[in-house]
């Protein structure tokens, strides 16, 4: 086998092992975020809503760590989508009547 045949041969199963090692990672996604809105509800003991909270009367924890409350609001404007969804596949047949009343 000749030099540029080898060499040929060489760069393209590099360049194959390379594809396969970056196939077989899991995509890693990150992003820098300043602000994340989070809407909330707070009931009593008796499931009543709680009233004329302040900043002061709320702590928010992700994954472990307190983190600040930039902003605090009572009521928004925010736009709020809801999604209601049904499971109608057949494991869920028997329980369909609760689901349609």
């Amino acid at each position: 086998m000749g030099f540029l045949r080898r060499a040929a041969l060489t760069g393209l199963l590099a360049v194959f092992a390379g594809a396969q090692q970056q196939q077989t990672q899991d995509p890693v996604f990150r992003v820098d975020v300043q602000l994340v809105r989070l809407l909330a509800t707070v009931k009593d003991i008796n499931g009543q809503p709680v009233g004329g909270l302040d900043k002061k009367d709320l702590e928010i924890f992700d994954n472990g760590v307190k983190q600040e409350i930039a902003l605090f609001e009572r009521h928004t404007e925010q736009p709020l989508s809801v999604a209601i969804l049904l499971d109608i596949s057949g494991s869920t047949a028997g329980e369909m009547k609760y689901q349609t009343q």
